[in-house]
């Protein structure tokens, strides 16, 4: 999992990420043109997609790796068990 400096940066991206959706609902609240709302829309799903897969980095390169270094064999297929669900659950979202 994050942490430190890495911890501190995906909590300002995602306070970023809050600030763009914000900015979304004053959007539509003051009727801003749609396709420009939508462009808003983009951005902001850009931006999840970006800090999605920094948590997945952060995944493998920790609890992952970990498994496989020092985990037995239960652990690690348990590990690779959940990247697989993860991947197909939320594979289009993490492609960037």
């Amino acid at each position: 999992m994050l942490t430190g400096d890495d911890k501190k940066k995906m909590v300002a991206r995602l306070k970023r990420i809050e600030g763009q959706v914000a900015g979304i609902q004053r959007m539509v609240e003051s009727e801003t043109y749609c396709i420009n709302v939508l462009h808003q829309f983009s951005a902001v799903q850009g931006a999840l997609a970006s800090a999605a897969q920094g948590i997945l980095s952060a995944h493998l390169n920790t609890c992952v790796h970990q498994a496989f270094l020092e985990g037995d064999e239960i652990e690690r297929e348990a590990k690779l068990t959940e990247l697989m669900t993860i991947f197909a659950k939320y594979g289009s979202v993490l492609e960037k």
